[in-house]
């Protein structure tokens, strides 16, 4: 059964994805742009795909336990990452770039809580397990 929200969830992933490179030009022209992740060292926005990338992925991998791995581990490292950077953008510890004047911590925390939501709504209609 094809589900609608699962539409909504590539759409949401996919349109995110769509940021990074203009991200990724400005982390490039201007060291710093995007704040470091922790532990890494890389710019946030290196890592950020990554987490993108496994929740798309998902929606395309037929095996219902692997998709949802690839679910669950990008929206849960991508809301956690989201969350760690808006207390700290919030508390000053963290400068998020700017869109539109709306910090883009702010905006992923949003994605991923979006992304969440299409899901267990998917899962409600489609009694997951």
């Amino acid at each position: 059964m094809k589900s609608r929200y699962r539409s909504w969830i590539i759409l949401v992933s996919a349109a995110s994805l769509l940021l990074i490179p203009w991200l990724v030009y400005n982390e490039l022209a201007t060291p710093g742009y995007c704040p470091p992740y922790p532990m890494l060292g890389l710019p946030t926005c290196y890592v950020m795909p990554v987490f993108l990338l496994l929740v798309l992925a998902s929606q395309f991998v037929r095996q219902s336990a692997l998709s949802s791995l690839l679910f669950q581990s990008g929206v849960i490292a991508g809301l956690a990452t989201a969350i760690w950077f808006s207390v700290n953008h919030v508390i000053g510890n963290v400068q998020c770039p700017l869109l539109f004047g709306i910090p883009l911590c702010f905006a992923a925390l949003a994605v991923f809580l979006v992304l969440i939501t299409l899901n267990q709504i998917r899962c409600i209609d489609q009694h997951c397990e």
